[in-house]
């Protein structure tokens, strides 16, 4: 059986948006649906990124306008910031939707565009506010066919955050329908806290994630594979492999519900695919 699994990197970045403490560590899971909300936007993201790269300020300025607004204040901003426009297929019609990553002195931003018969609409913004913004945007944004019914491919991002003496990230996966975009699964990937154990001074846990072949699932399902180890005090940073000898904390299976459109917890399979994650760890562990 073959499996994706999503790693995340030992660096980590940080978000204005906090953590859970150790005591609410929460499992991975599906969520309530949450929709991103949608604006139209007054320029096509090609003419949007052309702006921002001129060598003019006012023209960066107007570009600026364009993405975040007529209030938006530019005068630090002396340079054109790094941008990334990509075209991809995110949703089930023949025209291409457009991802502009954007790199300015306080945050990584990502915005979602999706064309319309009245112009185009920015359907989802991403940004990760960060004091250590060495994530790359491989890292934060990511395209991956999960379902698999040529409707596009899925959006993985990534969002990094501390809380109390805790530091990781949060992955959630949206999917474009109806030029909406639709959260429909978000876990904590990464966490980093301190430890209250002697000779341990950090908790560290980590959340696999497996989507075996369609073909052998009867649809699509992801495995959620959350294993957690203690760091030596010994040890300042957490090495990659140190997870691999730590314990399970949770195994839970998810199955695409397209009537609910989201991935919803599938008891009944757990015990068959998790069962496959443990020997397939058991195997490398060796």
């Amino acid at each position: 059986m073959r499996f994706l699994s999503v790693f995340l990197l030992a660096a980590c970045g940080v978000m204005s948006q906090g953590l859970p403490s150790r005591s609410s560590r929460e499992a991975p899971r599906s969520v309530v649906p949450s929709i991103e909300p949608r604006e139209q936007v007054d320029a096509d993201p090609l003419s949007i990124l052309q702006k921002l790269q001129s060598r003019s300020a006012t023209e960066r300025h107007i570009g600026y306008q364009w993405l975040f607004g007529k209030s938006i204040d530019t005068r630090d901003i002396k340079a054109a910031p790094a941008a990334r426009l990509s075209f991809i297929q995110l949703d089930q019609d023949s025209d291409l939707e457009a991802v502009l990553l954007l790199d300015v002195p306080t945050a990584k931003v990502a915005f979602v565009f999706d064309s319309a018969s009245d112009g185009w609409w920015r359907v989802g913004k991403f940004d990760n506010r960060v004091r250590d913004v060495r994530q790359s945007f491989e890292r934060m944004i990511e395209f991956r066919d999960l379902v698999g019914d040529n409707d596009g491919n899925d959006l993985l991002v990534r969002k990094w955050g501390y809380g109390t003496g805790v530091r990781g990230n949060r992955l959630l996966i949206y999917r474009l329908k109806g030029g909406r975009l639709h959260r429909v699964f978000e876990t904590i990937e990464e966490q980093v806290d301190a430890a209250n154990e002697p000779g341990i001074h950090l908790l560290y846990l980590r959340t696999f994630l497996y989507f075996p072949d369609r073909g052998q699932t009867q649809g699509p399902i992801l495995i959620a594979h959350q294993m957690e180890a203690g760091v030596p005090e010994s040890q300042a940073l957490v090495p990659e492999s140190m997870v691999h000898r730590g314990r399970t904390v949770e195994c839970t299976v998810y199955r695409w519900d397209e009537k609910f459109f989201r991935f919803l917890q599938d008891q009944r399979s757990r015990k068959q695919f998790c069962g496959l994650i443990a020997q397939d760890g058991a195997s490398e562990r060796r």
